[in-house]
This record gives structure tokens, sequence and C-alpha cells, in this order.
């Protein structure tokens, strides 16, 4: 009996694996000669399975590879049995624009954003088109170009601070290495936690609550990582405790139970008081947040509005130092143009020309978010760049790889703020591909925040400050993504050249 059940428990295991060898050949033969996406050129392998593109993110080099696939195999590239890459313009509108009648927009893809932190899909971020209209009409107020300039004294005050702490750290020793990085970090932080909840960290005056910035980093790389289980949900579980570490885990929740806890203590206030949620207390009835879109919110503006803000003032001060004859051009401009700091306001430095061309060429360079938001191709089919896509395909436009194309822009791996100045020699690059912020109805509701917080900060520093790279950061760009760059710091040494100027009191 015991060698009858044995026996056909053997033949049991072995149709088993007959029938999934039969499923795995079969969706291999499907996936190469019969799949809808079979034309579109890409590596082999890849439109067999998503292993190889897992593994790259998961090292965290995907950036480079997805280079060197659009270099070889050009504008569209297949990286996945079901996932497209673009670098080229008309992409952006395709796949994130606005679409009406019988075509709609696409969605995000669920697989690569998963839920909200606090639960679930209320925040703007995740939330579906009709419930990402209401909220982003309330919250666009609080980011409209008269709502920043009236926030023009907080700005201000930090910007501030951050001078003179860089001061008083050259005046006690003229040699001292500063991790600049860090301290932009510091400033964006203190900025969107005031404007937010008009409650700062205080990490200009006090780094106790420098936790923080560790924790929306791992919060991002928590993120890169539940994307790759994701993928294999039937298996996630298992391999959750491999792919993630509890320390890891353990910061996002600390991050987001600190982000909620701001949003109660800013309800418990009122809505009297000049911020954001100020604002989105004073809406009611169907226009008004839940509570559960106002944490998950919180803990989106804590992410999106801060790390991605010092990652581009990082890039470009870096890019700066490597190529000091444009480092001097833009000091020229900003010193020449201001006699004593309280000119240099907002309005003011948004018609410096190179500073803003400067700021370009860092996000090409450099962009904070290096590879594509995905999208879904709804159900109804969609034409992507001329080519027909099936339901449910994830589609995107690599940042990273677009912008270091030479097919949209010439001398493609060189630092030339001058290309965004109408200089003849770039007359023919594909300007347009540049989208930093996203493209269409969900592009980045802070953009205009981002870049007047970035032009007062990197306008400020230059005015007071020369600056020197140190050896140790000489490679400083040679980094991973996960989400976002996982940025060293970048350390450089501060020459004082107004150091007659009184600072703020810290």
């Amino acid at each position: 009996m015991d060698a009858f059940l044995t026996a056909r428990l053997a033949l049991a295991a072995a149709l088993v694996g007959v029938f999934w060898l039969v499923h795995v050949v079969g969706l291999i033969i499907y996936n190469v000669f019969l799949h809808p996406l079979r034309d579109l050129p890409g590596p082999r392998l890849a439109s067999v399975t998503r292993i190889p593109m897992v593994i790259r993110k998961y090292q965290g080099d995907m950036q480079q590879w997805l280079m060197k696939l659009h270099e070889q195999y050009g504008e569209v590239v297949r990286l996945a049995p079901n996932e497209v890459s673009y670098i080229n313009a008309p992409a952006w509108k395709d796949i994130y624009g606005f679409h009406t009648g019988n075509k709609p927009n696409f969605p995000k893809d669920a697989s690569f954003y998963g839920p909200d932190a606090s639960g679930g899909n209320a925040g703007l971020f995740r939330a579906d088109d009709t419930s990402h209209a209401r909220q982003r009409r309330i919250l666009s107020h609080a980011f409209s170009e008269r709502a920043l300039l009236q926030q023009e004294p907080t700005f201000r005050r930090y910007v501030n601070l951050l001078i003179t702490g860089i001061r008083q750290l050259v005046a006690s020793d003229p040699n001292t290495k500063v991790d600049i990085e860090r301290w932009y970090n510091y400033t964006t932080f203190d900025v969107m936690a005031d404007l937010s909840f008009g409650e700062p960290l205080n990490l200009l005056v006090d780094h106790s609550q420098e936790w923080f910035l560790k924790a929306v980093f791992s919060f991002l790389k928590l993120q890169s990582m539940s994307q790759i289980l994701r993928y294999y949900p039937g298996i996630a579980r298992l391999l959750r405790p491999l792919f993630i570490p509890k320390s890891i885990i353990a910061k996002q929740a600390r991050n987001n139970q600190e982000c909620i806890a701001k949003v109660n203590r800013r309800l418990e206030r009122g809505s009297g008081e000049a911020d954001i949620w100020g604002l989105v207390m004073k809406q009611e009835g169907d226009k008004a947040m839940s509570l559960r879109e106002m944490h998950a919110n919180g803990i989106t503006f804590m992410v999106a509005g801060t790390e991605t803000t010092a990652t581009a003032l990082s890039g470009l001060t870096y890019l700066l130092l490597q190529n000091p004859d444009k480092m001097e051009k833009l000091a020229k401009e900003i010193r020449s143009a201001f006699k004593t700091e309280d000119e240099i306001t907002i309005s003011a430095l948004a018609r410096l020309e190179y500073l803003n061309a400067c700021f370009e060429e860092g996000l090409r360079l450099y962009p904070p978010v290096p590879l594509g938001p995905p999208r879904v191709v709804p159900q109804t089919s969609a034409v992507v760049c001329g080519k027909v896509l099936p339901p449910g395909t994830s589609c995107y436009v690599s940042n990273y790889a677009a912008y270091h194309s030479e097919r949209n822009f010439t001398d493609a791996s060189k630092f030339v703020p001058e290309r965004w100045l109408n200089d003849s020699r770039y007359a023919d690059d594909n300007k347009s591909v540049l989208q930093p912020f996203s493209f269409g109805p969900r592009n980045c509701l802070g953009k205009n925040l981002a870049y007047h917080e970035m032009r007062m900060i990197l306008g400020n520093f230059l005015w007071n400050f020369d600056l020197q790279i140190c050896e140790e950061s000489q490679n400083w760009m040679k980094q991973k993504v996960y989400v976002v760059w996982e940025k060293p710091p970048l350390i450089v040494r501060v020459k004082d050249v107004r150091p007659d100027r009184p600072g703020q009191q810290l």
C-alpha cells in the first residue's frame, strides 16, 4: 500500500512538473513570438522574463542599464514582457497627457506605486482621477505664485539660518570640511515642515531631529524594494525578509507616525494660520479632504517636497564645482545683480538667466527621480509614438536615459548651461524631452515651490561663499538609485567672501 501511494504521489508530482514546464514553455513562446509587443526592440531575455530588470532595480543601477539599452536599441525598448521604456518627447504627451472622449487617461501603475504609506490610495499621489482633481484644486491655491510670494519671509528665515550656520563653522575653523548635501537637506526639511504644518523640524538649529532625514530615505528605499516584491505576489511574503531589512521598515513606520502626528497637531490649532493646512481646513462639504487623505498627503509633502529639492541642489552644486568656469560665471551673475542680501528676492532671482539655465542643466544631468514614473495602458488600448500598446502595458519615459541621450542633446554628457540660452551649437537639442517634474494633469504640484526654494538657497549661498570640492567627493555622482539617488556626503571647503556680514542668531 505504501509503495502504491508513493508511486501515485510520484506520478502526481511528475504531472505537475510537466504541466508547469508546458506552461513556462508556452509562455516563452507567446512572449517572444505572439505577444502584441513582440516587434518592439529590446534584449531577447527581457521579452521572456522581467528578471533582468528586477536584478538591475535591486542592485540600484537600473538608470545605467536603461541608458545602455536605449543607446543600443533606440528610442523605444521593451524591458520586460509587458513593459516599455521611451526616451522621446512625444511619449510624454501620449502617456502622461490629458486624454478626452473615448481616450481615457493612463492610470498609474499600482505594482510600482503600491498603497499609500497611511494605507489605501487616499492621497493625492495615488488617488483616482476624480479624487485627484478634487484634492489638487484644494492644494493648488497653496502652491500658486501668489501664495508662494506671500511665503517669502519663511524662505528667507531658513536661508538666513543656513548661511549663519555655515558662516559660524567657517569662522571657527577656515579649513573645516562641510557636508553641503546634509545642510541643503536641513534647509528643505525645515522649510517644508513649516509651510505644511507651521511646525519646523529646527534641523538648522538643532540636529537632534536628523533621524527624520534618514527615515525619509529609508521610506524611499522601502518603496523600491516593495516594487520588486509586488511583481511576484505569490511569493512576496516569503521573500520580504530577504529583500527588506527590519530596520528600514521600522524607520518608515517612525516617519509615517511623525508625519501623521504633525497633521493631527496642526488640525488642533484650527484654520487661522497661513500655511498649506490652513487652506485645506477651510474647505467644506464635498470639497473637503478626509482625515485619511490629509494623513497621506502630509507624508507625501515631507518626502516629495524635501529630499528631491535637496537632491537637485546637491547635484547642481557638484556639477558647478566640477566646472569652475561655470561656477565663476554664475557667482559673478549673482553677486553683480545684488548689492545687499535684502535685494535677493524670489522675483529678482527668477530673472537671472544664467542661474535658471544652470538649474535646467542640473536637472537634465542629475534628475532627482532618474527612472520613469510608470503608467498603465487603459482597457481601450492606446497608441504611443505611433505603436498600438495592448491594455495593461506598463510604459514610461525614462528620465535619466532620455536626458543623457545624444539623440536628444548634443554633448549630452557635458554640463553646458548655455544650451538653454539659445547657444547656436545646441539649436537642435530636443529640449521638450526634459520634464523632471513629470507632465500633464498629474505633474508635480510643487514645481514652482521647488524652483523658488532652490534659487533662494543657491543664490544666497553663492552670494556669500566660494566653494571648493574635497578629494573624497570627486566621484560623488557614482551613486545607486532606489527611487531617488542614494547620495553620499558632498564634502566641500567653504570660503566666506563677506565675513563682515552679521548672522542670524542660531
